[in-house]
């Protein structure tokens, strides 16, 4: 999967801010991988400018749902 520069920088935004939210509860790598897989996922699925977002709802979603929490599909921390 090749992602282009800005979008790098703002994956990396986006597994930071995961990680920092799901601390001690999922190891970086842990996060690092259901971001990509969600970016993934949402590849050609959806346009392009919206992957970041909706692949932060996603992998959100499913480290909620790994760790057995409620779900909060608003949220964005």
């Amino acid at each position: 999967m090749a992602i282009a520069p800005p979008a790098v920088t703002g994956l990396q935004r986006l597994i930071t801010d995961l990680a920092d939210e799901f601390d001690g509860r999922v190891t970086r790598t842990g996060v690092r991988a259901e971001v990509l897989g969600a970016v993934q996922d949402l590849e050609g699925q959806t346009a392009p400018g919206a992957v970041e977002e909706l692949a932060h709802r996603l992998a959100r979603y499913r480290l909620q749902t790994q760790l057995g929490g409620d779900v909060d599909l608003d949220a964005r921390s």
